[in-house]
């Protein structure tokens, strides 16, 4: 998975905090990340980068991209 999700590292670096414009995903609860990738694909999140990210992505996959930052945690 770690090679799959490196778009997302790219903009969302493993470090402590994220910055002002990307947040740091590790750490964060599954179900809160899943429904922000949600959010993003349907249209209620604006950012067009993620929205062609999540776009054809299915339910499933994004719950494994959810439960693959939420399980990594920063030392």
């Amino acid at each position: 998975m770690a090679q799959r999700v490196i778009a997302c590292t790219s903009c969302h670096a493993k470090k402590e905090g994220g910055d002002v414009f990307f947040p740091r995903l590790s750490g964060k609860p599954a179900g809160y990340l899943y429904n922000q990738l949600l959010n993003f694909r349907e249209g209620r999140r604006q950012f067009p980068l993620m929205t062609y990210m999540v776009d054809h992505l299915s339910d499933a996959y994004l719950r494994e991209i959810a439960d693959y930052f939420s399980n990594e945690h920063l030392p």
